[in-house]
């Protein structure tokens, strides 16, 4: 077994990598105790994911801004008023975030999946592995940068609904977690 971590080899039965000391999920351990999951927050990762997501928009804004700044004779002092405006906008978006986050529980069960959200409580909610049609875990180039990942499992309801488990710290030992309460074992 590999730290997914810091990849380093973890010798078995052991809980904690001996190279970063990070816990490991450990599938053997599956049984009627229900693990808690947690979103992991990162303000860092939340603004630069929003920055590098919005960087098409910023850069239409920014050259709509110039057409503006030389058709209206303002100085461009006034396009550059538009970075800190942006920045502050992606601040106040992590701060929503860490709120929505915080309150965030997964929690597994041997035949479903409880979704609890102390911020939105009308979305709580339970996905049974039974209903599950297709689940797949991914991660862009910032969630490996940042140790984290995303799981997202489609149900087979008409209209298709999804849960998806964001910011998962350790997103493949999760998924083969899934995949074997999925299974049964």
């Amino acid at each position: 077994m590999f730290c997914p971590k810091c990849y380093a080899e973890i010798p078995e039965g052991k809980k904690v990598c001996p190279t970063c000391g990070s816990e490991q999920i450990v599938n053997d351990e599956i049984s009627d105790q229900p693990i808690v999951l947690h979103p992991f927050y990162h303000r860092w990762y939340e603004v630069l994911n929003y920055l590098i997501g919005h960087i098409v928009y910023f850069g239409l804004i920014m050259l709509c801004g110039y057409g503006i700044c030389l058709w209206q004779d303002l100085p461009l002092l006034f396009l550059l008023m538009l970075f800190p405006m942006y920045f502050l906008t992606a601040y106040v978006n992590t701060l929503y975030l860490e709120k929505l986050y915080r309150g965030v529980t997964f929690t597994l069960y041997k035949d479903r999946i409880s979704y609890e959200n102390d911020y939105y409580p009308r979305l709580n909610g339970e996905l049974y592995y039974e209903e599950v049609i297709h689940m797949v875990a991914y991660q862009n180039f910032l969630d490996y940068f940042f140790g984290i990942g995303h799981i997202k499992m489609k149900k087979n309801t008409k209209p298709c609904q999804v849960m998806l488990l964001r910011n998962m710290e350790h997103p493949h030992e999760v998924y083969e977690t899934i995949k074997d309460l999925m299974k049964g074992e």
